[in-house]
């Protein structure tokens, strides 16, 4: 069988030089400011390990949840939501220094445990930073201790709750002190204060393991996976908060609202498959992601995104000019306003478990090619077969060898423009620490 027509760029190198063209920053031609108001602040609101087809939003018409994510929906509903939006990891340190830095894992370096983010990557926090916002930070998990660098570009964090399992501060369920945090800050910056315009990250914990119980969610806490539905709901009554802080203190109308996760969580729908971290199977691949943005109407976006295109996406919204580096991602403003965009494939990889499942994959609207640990390939048709269980990789092998040489080029790119950048020394870590990653999944098989 002859292999199928795809939509990913061809003919590399030639092309590669036109594949990662943007056009963010600045008023230029952009749309920002001319047919919509250009925002004053931004709060980014990040759940981590949320599967995006657990959001009432996400679901069927007819078999929506109403009472999965309420507030979430209801933000949703007021959004541009992106239907298909894929990071660049399955798991949290590489998936957010890729969304902060719009740069691969294979440039960045931030590939397993120890890895830290250069401080020679700009994110685009610090663009912001020096661009005169006010910039705060709020979260609870380990990685977003400064050791591990995500705190690039931030005047205040709190990552008071980010302590070791069992230590003094120590807490299991932070998602309402986060929000308390985070509501603190919006109160500061209510219209009328005269405060500086800002930036606001808020990073909620809670849907990780270990899963806990919550009574009054409605949900039976008797498998895992409920308990994890369980922790949604609970999430998101404190996300429902900060919302109604930025409502009750004059914020909204000013205000771009980014909602976004990291990765999903599997549960087995591939066999040996569990968790995260360990597959770039969709279930662990894909992740809710919309924006509230002041002037522009909701609407639902059905094409692929990727988590690498929120940095360009922000700066163009606030008209910062980018910083030194070359970002992987386009800006998405387009897509807010029903136009089109062009958009390069996804490159994802995972190297925390070597021994386990998968390596890498490329992906655009309609195919994902997947390596195996075994060195294998794997190829799925995501139109015709979105749960990926079906490969037609013997079906297509021109197509197979095609995407292979464009994932070994872009990588390669990416690797080159790391070794321009000065890296970071290793993040040492105390045995009481690696037992807290142990415990929320990062250890063992």
């Amino acid at each position: 069988m002859p292999s199928s027509p795809h939509i990913l760029r061809s003919g590399l190198p030639l092309a590669v030089a036109a594949l990662f063209s943007i056009g963010c920053g600045g008023d230029g031609g952009s749309p920002v400011g001319k047919e919509f108001p250009r925002p004053t602040n931004l709060v980014l609101l990040c759940v981590d390990t949320l599967r995006w087809d657990h959001l009432g939003t996400y679901m069927p018409a007819d078999e929506r949840d109403p009472d999965a994510s309420p507030s979430i929906d209801r933000l949703a509903d007021q959004s541009v939501v992106f239907e298909e939006a894929i990071p660049q990891a399955s798991w949290t340190l590489p998936s957010f220094a890729a969304i902060l830095t719009s740069t691969l894992a294979s440039a960045n370096g931030c590939k397993d445990l120890e890895s830290r983010l250069p401080e020679s990557f700009t994110t685009f926090p610090e663009l912001f930073q020096r661009a005169g916002f006010d910039t705060f930070g709020v979260a609870s998990h380990i990685f977003f201790r400064p050791e591990y660098g995500l705190q690039q570009g931030f005047d205040g964090y709190d990552a008071s709750l980010a302590h070791k399992r069992g230590e003094e501060g120590w807490i299991p369920l932070s998602s309402p002190h986060v929000a308390k945090r985070a509501i603190e800050f919006l109160d500061a910056h209510a219209v009328g204060t005269d405060a500086k315009p800002f930036l606001l990250f808020v990073h909620d914990f809670d849907p990780h393991i270990p899963y806990y119980d919550h009574d009054g969610v409605g949900v039976d806490p008797s498998t895992e996976h409920a308990r994890y539905r369980a922790e949604i709901r609970y999430t998101d009554r404190f996300i429902g908060r900060i919302l109604d802080a930025i409502e009750s203190n004059g914020l909204a109308e000013s205000t771009v609202v980014c909602f976004l996760s990291d990765h999903g969580e599997a549960w087995e729908e591939h066999p040996g498959v569990r968790r995260h971290a360990r597959s770039l199977f969709r279930e662990e691949l894909q992740v809710p992601f919309f924006l509230r943005v002041p002037g522009i109407e909701p609407r639902r976006v059905g094409r692929m995104v990727r988590m690498v295109d929120v940095m360009p996406t922000l700066l163009e919204l606030f008209g910062i000019e980018p910083g030194p580096d070359r970002m992987e991602g386009v800006s998405l403003v387009p897509l807010l306003l029903g136009r089109e965009v062009e958009i390069p494939p996804l490159v994802a990889k995972i190297e925390l478990h070597p021994d386990q499942h998968h390596r890498r994959a490329i992906a655009d609207d309609r195919w994902i090619l997947i390596e195996t640990q075994a060195g294998t390939w794997l190829l799925f048709d995501r139109r015709e077969d979105p749960g990926e269980t079906r490969d037609v990789a013997a079906e297509h092998p021109d197509l197979v060898a095609e995407m292979r040489a464009e994932l070994d080029a872009l990588q390669a790119r990416a690797r080159a423009e790391g070794a321009s950048h000065e890296g970071a020394a290793a993040v040492e870590l105390a045995p009481e620490d690696a037992q807290q990653l142990e415990d929320i999944g990062y250890g063992g098989k």
